[in-house]
This record gives C-alpha cells, sequence and structure tokens, in this order.
C-alpha cells in the first residue's frame, strides 16, 4: 500500500458535505461528460443490465447515499448498487482503516493463509516489522470475517463459513453442500450394490473414464417460483424470477419449483422408503412417470426470505416455518439465500430471524462485500478440494466485509434500519394514498417497494426518478424497489421521497389516460 494513496477527508469531499447535500442538477442526466463514459465502456463490453445511465465519478464528492457524476450532478442513491453498498459511498471507517481511496471498491486466498502481524487476536507489537502505512491500517484477515460472521449466525448454531467470489457462486457452493452430503448418507445407507442399483434404474450410465463414478447423481432439490439465485449456469436451475435468465439455457434436471407463500410441499414427495422403491423397481416410474421425489432423495430446499428480484415477495405468516418444518422432516437442508435481504438490511442481521426460523446454510454476499455460505460443519463435505476456489472472496474483500459488519454493530445500525424502515414505510403508504398509480407499499427495515399497475408505467417511474437525480431499481414484474443505506437519515429519506412524489405526478400528467389504477392490488 503507497502512503498518499488513500486521501484525506477534505481531499474526499468538504467537511460535513453529507450533511448539508442535496440532489444537484448541473446538466440533463446524462450530461455530455457521462455521455463519453457511457461510449467508451459500451464499445468494448458485453451486453449487461444497466436501467439507466448512471455513471459514478469515483474521484467527485461522495458520502452516505450521495454521489456525483463526472458532470458535477448530485445523486441521490437509493439502491446502494442492489443493496451491495450497505455503507452507501465512502463511508469514513472503510477508507480509513481498509486503505481504500474509494468505496464501494481481490490474491488467491484459497491457496494461501493471510496474516496481519504476529496474532489474529490482537493489535500489531510494539517494534513489529511493518512499513509506516500498513501499521496504521486495521488490517482484519478473511479468518477475522469468518469469526465475525458466526457471531451474528449464533441463534443458528453455526460454526463453519466458506467464502467465495460472488452470491451466485455463494448459492452454487450451498446447492453442492447439500448435494454432496446427501451423496454420503444415501450411499452409506444403500450399500455398493444397492447404489449401483440405484443408478441402473435411473438409466444412469457409469462414467468411462473414473470407475465408480456416474455421469449425474439424481438427488433432488426444491426452489420457490419467482425466486432469484444468480445468473451461473448451475445456479440458474433454482433462479425462476424472469425467462430471460433461463430461455436457452440448460439446468440440473433435479431441481423443481414450487410457488413461493404454498407450503404444500408434501404433494411433490414419494414417502416410500427408497430400499422398497429399489426393491419393486418403481424407482424410475416414481421419478420420471408420476413426477414425485423419493423423499431419501431429496437434498435441499433454497429459497429467499424475501424475494428480491422477484419482486420483494413477503412471505405469509408461517410460511417459511412450515417450509422449514417440511425440510427437516424430509432430511434435507434448508437454504436461506440471504444475499439481498441479510447482515442488517431488514433490521436483523438475517431476515430469517423475523420469521422463527433457522436455515440450515446461509448465503450472503452484495452487503459482505464477498460470497459466503455459512452452516454447521457437519454438513460441509470433508474431503479436502470438494470446496475450493481461487480468489475464495479475496484478502482486501474480506477485511473490507469485516469492518462493514463491525461499523453496523459499533455504529448501532440495526436499530437505525428498523426507526428509518419503519418512516420510509409511512412515507411509501402516503404517496399511496395520494396517487392512486402507486399501490402495495411494504417494508421489512430498510428492504422496500411499492407496485406500479404495469411493468411499463413503473419502468417509466424508474425513469422519471432517474431524471430528477434518485436512483431507484425496479424488481419483478411491477414493482419498485428502495435499498437505502443502511445509515441513512431521515432527511435523506424526505428528499428521496419528494421526488418520488414529483415524478409520480410528472407521469400522471405525461400519461393519465394510460394508467389503470389499482387493478392488481398486492401484486409484485
Amino acid at each position: 500500500m503507497l502512503k498518499g494513496v488513500v486521501p484525506e477527508k477534505s481531499d474526499v469531499f468538504p467537511a460535513a458535505w453529507r450533511e448539508k447535500a442535496e440532489i444537484h442538477l448541473r446538466t440533463e442526466l446524462p450530461g455530455p461528460r457521462a455521455r463519453r463514459w457511457v461510449e467508451h465502456y459500451v464499445r468494448y463490453a458485453a451486453p449487461s443490465t444497466h436501467p439507466y445511465p448512471f455513471v459514478w465519478d469515483v474521484l467527485a464528492p461522495a458520502e452516505g447515499p450521495f454521489c456525483s457524476d463526472p458532470d458535477g450532478n448530485v445523486l441521490l442513491d437509493f439502491h446502494s448498487h442492489v443493496a451491495a453498498a450497505p455503507l452507501g459511498y465512502n463511508h469514513q471507517t472503510i477508507l480509513q482503516d481498509c486503505g481504500i481511496p474509494f468505496d464501494p471498491f481481490k490474491p488467491a486466498y484459497h491457496d494461501a493463509y493471510l496474516a496481519a502481524g504476529s496474532s489474529p487476536d490482537g493489535p500489531l507489537p510494539p517494534g513489529e516489522a511493518v512499513s509506516e502505512p500498513r501499521g496504521a491500517l486495521k488490517v482484519r484477515t478473511p479468518g477475522h470475517l469468518q469469526e465475525r460472521l458466526l457471531e451474528t449466525a449464533r441463534p443458528f448454531g453455526f460454526d463453519c463459513v466458506f467464502f467465495t467470489n460472488s452470491g451466485a457462486e455463494a448459492a452454487s457452493n450451498a446447492i453442492k453442500i447439500a448435494l454432496h452430503r446427501r451423496f454420503r448418507h444415501v450411499r452409506a445407507a444403500l450399500g455398493e450394490g444397492g447404489f449401483r442399483q440405484l443408478f441402473h434404474q435411473m438409466g444412469i450410465q457409469e462414467n468411462p473414464v473414473f470407475p465408480g463414478l456416474y455421469e449425474d447423481y439424481p438427488f433432488f432439490g426444491l426452489a420457490a417460483r419467482g425466486g432469484f439465485h444468480g445468473r451461473t449456469l448451475d445456479v440458474l436451475s433454482a433462479t425462476h424470477s424472469r425467462r430471460i435468465h433461463k430461455e436457452g439455457l440448460s439446468t440440473l434436471r433435479w431441481i423443481r419449483h414450487f410457488s413461493f407463500n404454498d407450503p404444500n410441499l408434501e404433494s411433490l414427495i414419494d414417502p416410500t422408503p427408497l430400499t422398497v422403491l429399489l426393491r419393486e423397481e418403481r424407482l424410475a416410474r416414481t421419478v420420471f412417470e408420476e413426477r414425485k421425489i423419493p423423499r431419501e432423495l431429496l437434498a435441499f430446499v433454497i429459497l429467499e426470505p424475501i424475494q428480491g428480484e422477484g419482486g420483494f415477495v413477503f412471505p405469509e405468516p408461517g410460511f417459511l416455518t412450515k417450509v422449514a418444518a417440511f425440510t427437516q422432516a424430509h432430511g434435507a437442508l434448508l437454504i436461506m439465500d440471504e444475499i439481498q435481504a441479510g447482515l442488517g438490511r431488514t433490521g436483523c442481521w438475517w431476515a430469517c430471524e423475523h420469521f422463527g426460523v433457522k436455515p440450515d446454510l446461509i448465503t450472503s454476499a452484495k452487503a459482505l462485500r464477498v460470497g459466503a455460505v455459512i452452516g454447521k460443519r457437519r454438513d460441509f463435505p470433508v474431503t479436502p478440494g470438494v470446496l475450493s476456489t481461487t480468489w475464495g472472496g479475496g484478502a482486501l474483500a474480506t477485511s473490507v466485509g469485516c469492518r462493514t459488519v463491525e461499523v453496523i454493530e459499533e455504529e448501532g445500525l440495526l436499530e437505525n434500519v428498523k426507526a428509518q424502515g419503519n418512516f420510509l414505510l409511512s412515507q411509501l403508504q402516503e404517496t399511496a394514498e395520494r396517487h392512486p398509480v402507486v399501490c402495495n407499499p411494504r417494508a421489512l427495515g430498510l428492504m422496500a417497494a411499492i407496485d406500479l399497475p404495469t411493468e411499463e408505467l413503473r419502468d417509466a417511474l424508474v425513469q422519471v426518478a432517474f431524471r430528477r437525480g434518485l436512483l431507484t431499481l425496479g424488481c419483478g414484474e411491477r414493482g419498485l424497489r428502495f435499498l437505502p443505506p443502511l445509515d441513512v437519515r431521515r432527511r435523506e429519506i424526505e428528499i428521496a421521497m419528494s421526488v418520488l412524489e414529483a415524478a409520480v405526478q410528472e407521469l400522471e400528467k405525461e400519461s393519465p389516460g394510460d394508467i389503470p389504477l389499482r387493478e392488481t392490488e398486492g401484486a409484485q
């Protein structure tokens, strides 16, 4: 780390800049400089998901939810990089302690262990031979973040963490952990002869290169319709939020879907013991003709406690506890995808805490700054090499993630999330009362949303809000989501709501005859 790389606060923005910051538009959005940056990027980049041409100038003033673009416009960010910037922009503790020039800001972790001085248990001892700049940093290693994460997950009895590079990779490894666990249990229960019979009846061939391995393993998973767990090819088997995510792409054939908020999962299961199905040669008919999952082949159920990309769909009372009971009764693992809802976003460390659910595995990313699978060691593969990844979150990323967790604790942000989340919800409810085009305001902590009557109107409102300096994102078919930083202040919510009010008024004025009013109350 070079001395002088980390700017002083006065170099990033003036003292108390956030306290007085407002949305300030010097040009239309995007301005001429922003357009040049966008043109430079798209000249080389593959098409991806950019809802509007917002350009963040990392060298310009930014703090909390306020940020600047290259044209000198100051905007208010109320999606926090899709919840991946939980402390907003340039939180001073993160900048100063982690030695990064700006935030939101990976060496090969799983091939080495990282140290910061002689001991992980305290500050550097006197005379430690490190350079002055590094000694000034509060370095946090992957081991420290693991320790902190397990403290947040104490209600679940977790004792094991595996770091990944992203949320999709976390979901992928959680599924791998559950499948491998079921594989071990079934092979031990059936013995080698019964195990071979399982594959014979399913029509699965032995691998021609590795004797004793098979071309496929028929261990099943269940996922919720509307759920989003990532875009990598294996995880797409569970993702079910938008057609564009899946069309034309292969998926794992043993993952099946159920309706979120429909707890009737038993209809998907055949309770007959696996040994009986094998003895009576009914296994293939049960799976392929009757479309049932043999109870002992169910490896996992994966779902979000609150569906994010699928529309901020909240669980009905008792739904999650029934799913947890079902999963436990059939010896499978309950994987709770907390990638968007977790790490304080809802006012608890983990959103499933609100619903009295104790999952077997939690996947995290976004706000954590790294991907992670958290669970109990007994469920993880014990053979080295089953789980591994080159960067494994990255040394810098895990340090930033650890300080993020500590800041949430030190600044009491869980309580702030609850208080400001209640205020945000009340403001959204008042907006809905004034404007029939807005319906179904909902929130848990600072995970909030409203609905518009159609997808087209929702998308139009996102664009109008952007042109007025407020950054939001759509979700689901008609949802508009709000994900401000966890330390958001009442004044900042009031600014955002005033822009939303003006944007809704503009939308109603521009297309009054095209707006069906609340014909689908409650739909996302």
